[in-house]
């Protein structure tokens, strides 16, 4: 394979390159002789890092405390998050910070796992005594701002999680489901 200029500058020595898409892959490579082999053989002991216009990047390996790590729902939070502001709006009557927290609240009794339960938020009695709210009535309220008529067509999003770790956040990749769901609500480009 032909590779672009910059790769064959930035290669380092004792190594092959592989693409994989638009990306170069660099990967420690020796060659051992093999008994009754009239050539070497190559082997190659792992990927080290990457290549692109800018230089070689070395991988950087990241130690995790697996005592230490939280899981917590993204997807759907993420989405409904979107039309905080929409909300607010229409519940201004009761001041846009009491409305955040109202609408967070209602987030996170959609999604009982989702990371906006490390903040402060009310509990739906609390609303009701508070604001003389109703649960469904709200619930309502936001699917008709997201346009949508079951909140169970959202449920896909709740397996789109984010990992915390030692105050790091790591978002795993989607799958083609959660992609397509997230097409389907025009928030997701390729």
């Amino acid at each position: 394979m032909k590779y672009p200029e910059y790769v064959k500058r930035f290669k380092p020595k004792g190594t092959i390159v592989k693409k994989m898409g638009d990306v170069f892959n660099v990967y420690k490579a020796t060659s051992v002789r093999a008994k009754g082999c009239n050539y070497p053989k190559q082997v190659i002991k792992g990927r080290i890092g990457i290549i692109d216009v800018f230089g070689f990047h070395p991988l950087e390996k990241i130690t995790v405390d697996v005592n230490d790590v939280e899981v917590f729902e993204y997807g759907l939070t993420d989405y409904l998050l979107r039309f905080i502001d929409i909300y607010k709006d229409n519940n201004s009557k009761i001041g846009k910070r009491n409305a955040e927290k109202i609408y967070k609240s209602y987030i996170c009794y959609l999604s009982p796992n989702s990371y906006l339960t490390e903040e402060d938020v009310f509990t739906p009695k609390q609303i009701t005594e508070l604001f003389n709210f109703s649960l469904s009535q709200r619930i309502l309220a936001i699917l008709k701002i997201i346009e949508i008529d079951d909140i169970d067509f959202l449920n896909p999003l709740k397996s789109i999680v984010m990992i915390k770790t030692n105050n790091n956040y790591i978002k795993p990749k989607l799958k083609e489901s959660q992609k397509s769901i997230l097409k389907d609500l025009g928030v997701y480009n390729e």
